[in-house]
């Protein structure tokens, strides 16, 4: 028998019995005897340093000052070893919180299993979403799989098997079991539960008055400031990429579409070939976002990657999507494989990437935006790049250019005598 499969003595601290518990969640999904290993070479080292600052029991405020005394710095890239560090105190973290842990990429994921009555709930609950509130898929997605991490809470850390079991004193756990999270993040997560506890009321199987007990996060729509690159640093992202091979040239057109066009990184997984029209020297597509048809030039630069990329990098297929994996099977890229985009380059080029904020593909759009207004563009027109239904949604981008606000301010006196 594994040695982590091993009931824990009733001498280990708390912090050692959540070891225990992590290690053999990780057996039960499939992971190898070594990865399993270093892991809990990792975690042991966490429960000395833990000691040493006084703590027995797991403290998310410990981890980081832990990782710095092993030398982890998060803007510099790291070594095999260092990265183990890192990965183990995430998965450590996350099934402290949540109890379960769940396999990057998603696709390759082993759902941490439900009891069949949870399980039945959420898919009535995701036709609901489908059938009757119209939402759009991607919608549905991501509220499927926020669903699913509050179901694997209650279960595992409530030890709920019925939903006719929930009380408020197991979703004010789970609230306080996102803590770590963004608000904007928090908010919407609990939103999709206030969505799923109505219908479950709706259909009797769930008490009326649970989501009273959810609280109610609201956050301003410019209440922070977009993740914004510095030029020189931009630049040399742009340059740690290898153009002379299939995956540089597939990521470097990706990384200008986010770039020069400000798409999302939605629409650039969407991107087909019917898409491109190159005789009129246009990108045409409706948005994944908003379903809002969307119109951009085809510049140079870009079409220019594109066309290296479609001749020279990508592998012959059936699907119309642009962008594909490098590997067999050649399927479109999903997002998560997008995001890292930004992080594999920027930790090659040696750069921290913004410092009010994250580095993906995202803040590229972000940046985009900040550059056509500092460049005298109107909002307007910057809103009608972006997409945005509303260009209320750009106004985000006037609190980045304080010199810009500056220059046009009002003079006090002017205001006086109004």
């Amino acid at each position: 028998m594994n040695r982590s499969t091993q009931s824990p003595p009733a001498s280990l601290s708390p912090l050692e019995e959540l070891v225990t518990q992590a290690l053999r969640h990780l057996q039960d999904l499939g992971y190898s005897p070594v990865t399993l290993d270093n892991y809990r070479w990792v975690w042991r080292a966490f429960a000395r340093f833990c000691q040493t600052q006084g703590s027995t029991g797991f403290s998310e405020q410990l981890v980081k000052p832990f990782l710095e005394a092993r030398g982890v710095d998060a803007g510099r890239p790291a070594p095999a070893r260092v990265r183990c560090f890192t990965t183990a105190m995430r998965i450590l973290t996350e099934f402290a919180l949540q109890g379960h842990f769940r396999r990057f990429p998603y696709r390759i994921a082993q759902d941490v299993p439900l009891p069949k009555s949870l399980v039945d709930a959420l898919q009535a609950h995701e036709r609901f979403c489908c059938e009757y509130l119209r939402l759009r898929s991607s919608t549905v997605v991501t509220r499927t799989r926020n669903l699913r991490r509050f179901l694997q809470f209650l279960h595992y850390r409530r030890t709920i098997s019925t939903l006719k079991e929930l009380r408020p004193a197991d979703l004010s756990e789970y609230v306080l079991a996102q803590q770590h999270k963004k608000p904007a993040s928090i908010a919407r997560c609990l939103a999709d539960i206030r969505s799923f506890l109505r219908h479950l009321a709706m259909q009797g199987v769930g008490p009326q008055d649970l989501v009273k007990a959810l609280p109610t996060i609201r956050v301003p729509s410019l209440a922070t400031i977009p993740p914004i690159w510095e030029a020189e640093e931009l630049d040399k992202l742009l340059a740690a990429v290898d153009r002379t091979a299939p995956k540089g040239k597939r990521d470097y057109a990706i990384l200008l579409l986010a770039g020069h066009l400000g798409l999302r990184t939605a629409d650039i997984r969407g991107l087909r070939l019917e898409h491109l029209h190159w005789e009129e020297g246009r990108i045409e597509f409706h948005q994944s976002k908003t379903g809002v048809s969307l119109t951009l030039p085809l510049i140079p630069a870009v079409g220019e990657a594109i066309i290296d990329y479609l001749r020279h990098g990508r592998p012959p297929t059936k699907h119309r999507e642009v962008f594909l994996r490098l590997h067999a099977p050649f399927d479109p890229l999903w997002t998560q494989s997008l995001r890292y985009i930004v992080t594999f380059y920027r930790r090659r080029a040696g750069v921290r990437g913004p410092r009010n904020g994250g580095a993906g593909l995202h803040s590229l759009r972000h940046t985009l935006a900040t550059r056509l207004l500092r460049a005298g563009v109107p909002l307007q027109t910057i809103s009608q790049v972006l997409g945005h239904v509303s260009s209320e949604s750009t106004q985000v981008y006037t609190k980045v250019d304080l010199d810009a606000l500056r220059s046009v301010a009002l003079d006090p006196e002017e205001v006086g005598h109004a």
